[in-house]
């Protein structure tokens, strides 16, 4: 009896190490280098090679998690908790999920940092991937300006920050020392020249008003609110003696003199929150083409 007993027992260690084994977690990011307080974005991977269909949901904690430690060893600690709604994955499928660690993991210094994405399979213990390094970088600032806004103070900062060897961006970091929030970490594009630097201008509503050279003879503008979110996005052309530049419009307004616009895009995205198609901030419903999360505390 006590034989047959562990042989049923051998049976089904063996079954559950059999699927846990067909359960393949992986996790990928685009680059290696990340500015301070910008999206770090994973992709996270699941190959259900099983004959059965897998099915992951949260109960009490998250399906999905992440083991984020620094390059010294010691662990980053959780700011925001994640959670995934239930998700379903065919025998023999695979889906992938991307995720914004930057609102939710408090890597607030440059240096090294590795993750490894833990899905937990229900009733069969938690699958791990592989470690990803990435770094974060505080990039070059090319000016701040800090002005008041109800009762506080707003800061922003262009920021050069080269994520590859063959590309250099200027980013916008929107923040509040005295609330401790980094509103957002905006991209604004390529910038090529040190010599010329970026033009700024506030409106009378407190929009910040950019124009910057991307290449000869070519300009980016874009206009962002107080709180951080990029409202229009422009390129423009210089035309023979005529450049671009930011201008007065008359009773507090702003607007590009000169050159030739080539296209204008209304975007409404804070670039330092991301858009999860299956995971949410606690409390809010992922939604197409708008933030899922709140601003980022630097500590």
């Amino acid at each position: 009896m006590r034989r047959l007993f562990y042989c049923l027992a051998l049976l089904f260690t063996a079954g559950i190490f059999s699927v846990r084994a067909e359960v393949r977690v992986s996790i990928e990011c685009e680059r290696v280098n990340y500015l301070l307080y910008a999206p770090v974005v994973v992709r996270v991977i699941i190959q259900n090679n099983t004959e059965v269909d897998l099915s992951l949901q949260s109960q009490g904690e998250s399906w999905l998690s992440f083991i984020v430690t620094r390059g010294d060893g010691f662990a980053v600690h959780t700011d925001q908790k994640l959670e995934m709604g239930p998700v379903v994955i065919k025998a023999g499928a695979t889906k992938s999920t991307t995720i914004n660690l930057t609102p939710h993991y408090s890597f607030r210094e440059q240096g090294n940092y590795k993750v490894r994405a833990v899905v937990d399979i229900p009733g069969q213990g938690q699958m791990l991937s592989g470690n990803l390094q990435f770094n974060v970088v505080k990039g070059q600032t090319v000016l701040s300006r800090t002005r008041p806004l109800e009762g506080s103070e707003r800061t922003y900062t262009l920021i050069r920050f080269s994520p590859d060897n063959t590309s250099t961006q200027l980013y916008l970091r929107v923040d509040d020392a005295k609330e401790n929030l980094v509103y957002s970490t905006l991209e604004l594009g390529p910038v090529t020249s040190t010599v010329v630097p970026p033009q700024i201008a506030f409106d009378k509503d407190g929009n910040l008003h950019v124009l910057h050279t991307v290449g000869q003879g070519s300009y980016r503008y874009n206009r962002v609110s107080p709180t951080g979110v990029l409202e229009n996005q422009s390129n423009y052309e210089a035309m023979p003696e005529m450049p671009p530049r930011l201008t007065s419009a008359g009773e507090g307004a702003i607007m590009v003199a000169g050159g030739q616009v080539l296209n204008q895009e209304n975007r409404r995205d804070r670039l330092s929150e991301a858009k999860f198609p299956s995971a949410t901030a606690k409390g809010k419903a992922p939604e197409a083409n708008t933030p899922a999360n709140g601003p980022v505390k630097p500590q």
